[in-house]
C-alpha cells in the first residue's frame, strides 16, 4: 500500500466514522478501517477520483461493507502490507 492509498483509506474511514458515530470504540474503529480497505482494494480506480472529495455513492457502498465487518465478529481483521 502506498502513501496515497493509505491517505485515501484514512479519509474514507473518517467520513464513515462520523456517519456512524462509533464513540471511540476501538473495535468499531478497526472494523471501519477493515471495511474501507476491503472496499477500496476492490475498487482501485476510486483512488484517482478522491482528489475532489468522496462521491456520496461510494461512501454509501463502503458503509455497507463496514456494517458487514462490524456484524461479523469472526472475520479476521484486514492488515494491509506497509
Amino acid at each position: 500500500m502506498n502513501i496515497k492509498e493509505k491517505e485515501q483509506i484514512e479519509l474514507l474511514s473518517k467520513v464513515i466514522g462520523r456517519r456512524i458515530n462509533h464513540e471511540n470504540d476501538s473495535y468499531i474503529a478497526t472494523r471501519i478501517w477493515d471495511g474501507c480497505c476491503t472496499y477500496l482494494s476492490a475498487n482501485r480506480q476510486l483512488f484517482s477520483t478522491f482528489k475532489n472529495g468522496i462521491p456520496e455513492y461510494h461512501v454509501e457502498e463502503a458503509i455497507k461493507v463496514v456494517i458487514m465487518y462490524i456484524n461479523d465478529r469472526h472475520k479476521p481483521a484486514f492488515y494491509p502490507e506497509d
